[in-house]
């Protein structure tokens, strides 16, 4: 139990480090992969909440059964 409380508290210490260390550019990249997921996930979003009339219609019949 303490070697895991001792490994968690070593690995949180050493990600701060790298944070605080890290270049302007590695931050840039980080910025732009996190835009370009943000944006993939929206578009993915809008086609799941398009509907068309035939998958409306679709959703009645199944509704009605």
């Amino acid at each position: 139990m303490l070697l895991k409380i001792a490994y968690l508290l070593v690995r949180r210490i050493l990600g701060l480090a790298v944070l605080v260390f890290r270049g302007d550019e590695a931050r840039d990249a980080e910025i732009l992969m996190l835009r370009h997921e943000n944006a993939l996930l929206r578009r993915q979003a809008g086609r799941i909440t398009e509907t068309t009339p035939i998958h409306r219609g679709e959703r009645e019949i199944i509704a009605r059964d």
